[in-house]
């Protein structure tokens, strides 16, 4: 008995296979598909973005209440801006100095904040970072 070369099973295999021919809307059925799923993903994406922006915002707020309350607003923005143009006049040392206060007076309240407000920053982050990318122009098919 002769052994059977590779090439000639493989030819045998394909001869015997049926000769039906793709159907004609194949690709409009592929591209539709594509579409379906990257309009699906698109909605998950915001779905999700929407509960973490609400969740961080849920978690976040009680430990933000009390800080958000001592902030003082002025009613006008003319005093906030002769404040800037006083440091910036005053020297590299005063903007020095202030940056400094600044870096340490948010150490501290980021220290001061619990698991929940900062786990509520992180929701918020990673939503915003998603909406972002919801904006991303993306090719569609």
């Amino acid at each position: 008995m002769e052994p059977i070369h590779k090439s000639q099973l493989m030819d045998d295999l394909l001869a015997q296979m049926p000769g039906e021919l793709p159907p004609p809307d194949l690709a409009l059925r592929v591209c539709q598909a594509v579409r379906l799923h990257h309009r699906r993903t698109r909605q998950a994406r915001l779905v999700l973005s929407a509960f973490l922006a609400l969740s961080g915002l849920w978690l976040a707020l009680p430990a933000f209440s009390g800080w958000l309350q001592a902030v003082w607003m002025p009613k006008s923005a003319l005093p906030l801006a002769m404040d800037w143009l006083a440091a910036g006049l005053a020297g590299v040392e005063v903007l020095l100095t202030t940056a400094a206060a600044a870096l340490s007076q948010s150490a501290s309240i980021f220290t001061s904040l619990g698991t929940p407000a900062i786990a509520g920053m992180i929701a918020l982050a990673i939503s915003a970072l998603l909406a972002l990318d919801l904006l991303v122009p993306r090719r569609e098919f």
